[in-house]
Parts: C-alpha cells; structure tokens; sequence
C-alpha cells in the first residue's frame, strides 16, 4: 500500500502599509491632490503689483494662462491672502528661469527656484504646510539677479480643500484668533419672507454669546440697540436677504494699542447666540 505524503503549505499574509504619495518640488502637477484645491492666475483675489506684469495665453499651461514678469527692476511681486494650513506655487520651470526668488509668509521669508534641467510647466515649485490655522499673507518676489534670468511666473496656487481664498483689501486681523470672512457678492435684494421673530432686548445693556459651528464661543458686551441690530441681521439674512457678514465692534475690550477692534461673523458659521440682559 502506498503512502501518501501530504505537504502543508502555509502562506503568510503580510498586511502593507498604506502609503499616500504626495507631489514632490519640481514635479509637474496638473491638478490638485486630494486636500487640496486650486485657484488660477487670472483669479481676481491675486494681487500682481508692478508694471512687469503680462498675460501668457498657451494650452500647456493650467486653464490656458499664466502670469508672467520680466522685469529686470526687482518691483514685481505677488501678494495672496487666504484661510487655511497649506500653500504650493505651481508655476512653469525653465532651464533659464531664475533661482533666485523669495516666498514670505507671515513675514517668514524662503528662498525658492523656478528652474528646472528641462523646461516643463504646471510644475510644482513651492510648497508650505504646517501654518497655523486661520489668516495668512504671502508675497511672492524677486531678489538679486542671482544665476539666471528674472523670470516669475505664476500658473496658480494651491491651498486647503476646505481653506478660504481672501479678498486683498482684507485687512490683516490684529488677534490671532479674530475672525476674517471670506470675499462674498450679496445677493440681489429680494423681499423677504417674513422672518420669525425673536425676544428683543429690553434692558440698557445685554451680553452677546455667539456659538459657532466648530464650538468656539464669542462674548460681546452690547448696547441693546448694537445686539437688536445683530439679531435684525440675523433674520433678514435667514430669510434670504442681507450682508453673509456681520461686523461687531469689539469696543474697549481688551483693545490694547489699536484704534479699532471688529469681530467679524460669517452668517454660516453660527450655530446658535445667546443675549442676556442687564442693566448698569
């Protein structure tokens, strides 16, 4: 009688990492990666100071343009201001391009190139991540002639997914944790439903406990008349008509060497608010 030999095979499973791979300097990206999202030269919020400045219309670039300085007078320069954590640069890099161009963000200035051994373009040649979250300027300029030529282009910018690309007028906040509301269009004026009405104030003063979505609680101390006049915002803009941002004057507190201090609250962002009356 035969016998049978029986072989056991035993497999081992190894679980692999998932890795995420994520866009190098140089390498040309053509759209924006997961957690991000791009905002094209042309956008209206970009800022080109200078009289170098021109238009580049080809198909190789993003949305078919880019921004373009050759102006050998160092007084070209870009100015962004935006919401977020994160910012990349993706501009063309040429062979002839300078690598000598300064990035400043927050006053933190970097040194950063826009060469390349080949000539491509949609490439990314800057990124920063790790900023703290909430409102950031950034100027983009020229230094010295340095090794090549003054070219700056600029074919568009990166930021968070879920950051917010300002307006340039926005003023700079003078706390770190003031609000700032992104660029809207009110709508075209419209009647109103008419609007549910709330407990309206009735004492000299009332203390005001703005609730937004992410949990932060905001106090103002109010006139009756300054906390009427936000709840009447409130409900015009809940019924479809109104400012999407309302500025609430910060007065005395805690004003320290400025002027003039607003809290500005963005219609979306709050959860709930809390009036409680009082009188001096």
């Amino acid at each position: 009688m035969k016998k049978l030999a029986l072989l056991f095979v035993v497999v081992f499973c190894f679980a692999l990492p998932n890795y995420t791979y994520a866009a190098t300097l140089g390498q040309v990206l053509k759209a924006p990666e997961e957690g991000w999202q791009r905002i094209d030269d042309k956008n209206s919020n970009i800022q080109y100071v200078g009289s170098g400045w021109s238009v580049l219309n080809r198909s190789e670039y993003y949305l078919g343009s880019r921004h373009n300085s050759t102006n050998k007078q160092l007084n070209d320069k870009i100015i962004i201001k935006f919401e977020g954590t994160k910012f990349r640069i993706i501009s063309s890099a040429y062979s002839g391009y300078t690598d000598n161009l300064l990035v400043t963000i927050d006053g933190v200035s970097e040194k950063y190139a826009q060469t390349a051994s080949s000539d491509t373009n949609q490439a990314l040649t800057y990124e920063k991540q790790g900023l703290s979250k909430g409102f950031h300027i950034v100027e983009i300029s020229k230094q010295t002639s340095g090794k090549y030529e003054l070219d700056l282009t600029l074919d568009a910018i990166d930021i968070d997914a879920t950051g917010i690309f300002l307006d340039p007028n926005t003023p700079v906040p003078t706390t770190p944790d003031e609000t700032i509301p992104a660029p809207s269009e009110d709508p075209t004026p419209t009647t109103p439903e008419e609007p549910t009405t709330s407990p309206q104030p009735s004492g000299k003063r009332a203390l005001l406990v703005v609730t937004l979505d992410t949990g932060l609680e905001k106090e103002f101390d109010l006139t009756s008349a300054e906390v009427q006049d936000f709840i009447t915002w409130y409900e015009l803009k809940e019924a479809g008509t109104g400012k999407a941002v309302y500025a609430i004057d910060k007065h005395d507190n805690n004003k320290g060497p400025f002027t003039s201090r607003k809290d500005y609250i963005i219609f979306n962002k709050v959860l709930t608010f809390e009036v409680s009356e009082y009188s001096k």
